[in-house]
């Protein structure tokens, strides 16, 4: 099939910051992967349902945001005091985020922006 990726990531538990990577191209190539399974006999019931589309481009968004977190937890010469910093911002943010998707303010969640559109 014609679509925009050259290669399509694979998650491994060794590497599971790539799970972002697999979710959102997962999350592209949704009607694709319809398609293949229509093709090949297979039932796609399930992801033909609208009703589990936000909960997956949720799970896109806030991966993301966690693989984020993590980049800045790792490096070499960081203070435990930084590293605590990050983390309780990360949960300052997460009680922040929480309070604007349910006022549906998607200013950080733009993959569950986009599929509200």
């Amino acid at each position: 099939m014609d679509n925009q990726f050259t290669h399509v990531p694979f998650y491994t538990d060794v590497r599971w910051m790539s799970c972002h990577k697999v979710l959102k191209t997962f999350y592209l190539l949704r009607q694709e992967i319809i398609t293949f399974l229509e093709m090949k006999g297979g039932n796609a019931d399930e992801m033909k349902d609208e009703s589990w589309l936000p909960d997956l481009a949720f799970a896109v968004d806030i991966t993301a945001q966690l693989n984020y977190l993590n980049l800045k937890l790792q490096g070499k010469n960081k203070l435990i005091t930084q590293l605590y910093d990050d983390v309780k911002y990360f949960i300052t943010k997460l009680r922040l985020w929480k309070s604007q998707v349910s006022n549906e303010k998607l200013i950080y969640f733009p993959t569950c922006k986009e599929l509200k559109k």
